[in-house]
């Protein structure tokens, strides 16, 4: 094996103990936990993620420059030396941090994931980052496209695409972190309505490219009428039989047309451009725009839903987390007396003084290697009260806790012993 296949075997299987990777990882994704960082590099590691936003941020803004200059010189600034070493730049700062947060992959994948360096690239992150990159690789080459060619402006326009990138660091942000827990726990329901959403587009579409679409034959005095012209100024050309053919709808000229004027519709925004010029035309505007409100305002209502529960969530945890603090301040007196009153003290206070014949012995076998029981370990003791636990093994194929009172074990210990599917028994 060379060594850069052994480098990516070490990361794949010791990636999530790594305290290293887990530093980079909490800097180069931006992440707004920071539960799995050594308490002495915490406030470090804070200080250099927002060092490390603010580089990325303004990287990527100065590669929107060519956006704020007038159209007719936008081209010029695209293809001057300046601009494509500039993008360079930008192209090689991106690969780095993609680099980053490919290496970092296996702290986010966790141990249920065996070499997750081969499955990142074909996450939604990563390809998200992959197209942010494109706007940047076509700007490398503008210097050698004829400055009249259309993909020379394209570039430009494309260039937008990079803000992909800013809004990764939007996760820094408590409420745009709320959106995407909300988004990742509904995106197949989301998914599905869009998907609906852009058949019935379709489907409406053609139905009023094949009412609003096409000619027909009016007479010649109409024509004059609706152009407000003589007579005898129109062409003899265009006359036939003494009537002349013109576009039912001259706004929908074709498919494109008449799916733009869909989406405005079906989208409730209505600019106005395009309006129907049948009868039956308007009778599928109508249907398109009452199923609008109604397919839109499922997706609205399942974010809306869901951020306040989040919300919610992340407000009750919040407080029980600063009343356990002030419940652990309080003198084993004070604690007796409150949960003598919630009859919980079982709960709060254990009696170390049980007798060895009392204590159960928890055998979790599993064959992990001694690393990947620590943290399995780790995850199990977070369920238990520390109290509770009299003592601990761990080794290559077996985890044993000693616990000093069997029935005042969380119900989710067990929970989780079975989500990560062990082998168990009490002895």
């Amino acid at each position: 094996m060379t060594r850069f296949g052994q480098w990516i075997k070490n990361i794949n299987s010791t990636g999530i103990n790594n305290d290293k990777l887990k530093f980079i990882n909490f800097i180069a994704v931006s992440d707004s936990d920071d539960s799995y960082l050594k308490k002495e590099w915490k406030s470090k590691a804070k200080k250099l993620r927002l060092i490390y936003i603010i580089f990325i941020f303004s990287v990527v803004l100065i590669s929107f420059f060519p956006l704020f200059l007038p159209p007719n010189e936008q081209t010029k600034w695209t293809q001057s030396f300046l601009n494509i070493g500039i993008n360079i730049f930008v192209f090689v700062v991106l690969i780095l941090d993609y680099f980053l947060r490919w290496i970092t992959y296996p702290i986010r994948a966790g141990k249920f994931s065996s070499m997750p360096l081969l499955f990142f690239p074909l996450t939604g992150v990563s390809l998200l980052m992959i197209i942010s990159l494109l706007p940047t690789t076509f700007s490398v080459f503008a210097k050698f496209i004829d400055e009249n060619d259309p993909f020379v402006k394209l570039i430009n326009v494309f260039s937008i695409v990079k803000i992909i990138r800013l809004l990764l660091l939007l996760k820094v942000i408590p409420t745009f972190d709320i959106f995407s827990t909300i988004f990742a726990k509904n995106k197949f329901l989301l998914i599905n309505v869009f998907i609906f959403v852009f058949i019935m587009a379709v489907i409406f579409s053609l139905l009023i490219y094949s009412v609003e679409g096409g000619t027909k034959w009016i007479s010649v005095e109409e024509y004059a009428t609706l152009n407000g012209i003589d007579i005898d100024k129109i062409p003899p050309d265009i006359i036939k039989n003494g009537k002349i053919e013109v576009p039912i709808n001259n706004k929908i000229l074709n498919f494109g047309d008449a799916l733009y004027f869909t989406f405005v519709t079906i989208t409730t925004i209505g600019y106005g451009d395009i309006t129907p010029t049948t009868s039956l035309g308007r009778v599928v505007v109508i249907i398109d725009a009452i199923l609008g409100i109604i397919i839109f305002a499922i997706p609205s209502g399942i974010i809306t839903g869901s951020f306040i529960v989040e919300i919610q969530e992340k407000y009750k945890n919040k407080k029980n987390i600063q009343k356990q603090k002030e419940i652990e301040k309080l003198s084993f007196a004070e604690r007796f007396y409150i949960n003598m009153k919630s009859k919980t003290i079982n709960l709060v206070h254990k009696n170390h003084e049980h007798k060895s014949s009392e204590i159960k012995k928890i055998i979790i076998e599993n064959n992990a290697s001694q690393d990947q029981n620590n943290i399995i370990y780790e995850k199990l003791a977070n369920k238990l009260e520390q109290t509770n636990i009299r003592n601990y093994s761990i080794n290559n194929k077996k985890i044993e806790i000693d616990v000093l009172n069997i029935e005042e074990i969380d119900e989710n210990f067990f929970k989780l012993i079975e989500l990560l599917e062990l082998k168990w028994k009490i002895n």
